[in-house]
């Protein structure tokens, strides 16, 4: 199965997957995201972590990434609590 698209950010990359589903007789296609990482690992090698997220989980990780990310701008390097 391919992704229906992909984007690429330089070492991110998320696909939009589109499975088919079929509950109680009825079918339906569910759309889907996953978000790659990808590293060279201290042995040279290529490796990478996969996360997969129903549409409905996009907005609330958005909402948790911001707020990661505005509690680590806000924090000077090397400040603790």
């Amino acid at each position: 199965m391919q992704p229906t698209k992909k984007f690429k950010a330089g070492c991110l990359e998320a696909a939009i997957w589109q499975n088919h589903r079929e509950v109680n007789g009825k079918s339906f296609d569910v759309l889907s995201v996953s978000l790659k990482k990808s590293w060279k690992g201290n042995d040279g090698q290529w490796q990478d972590s996969t996360l997969s997220l129903q549409s409905n989980d996009i907005a609330k990780a958005i909402v948790l990434l911001q707020e990661a990310q505005k509690e680590m701008l806000m924090k000077a390097p090397g400040e603790s609590e």
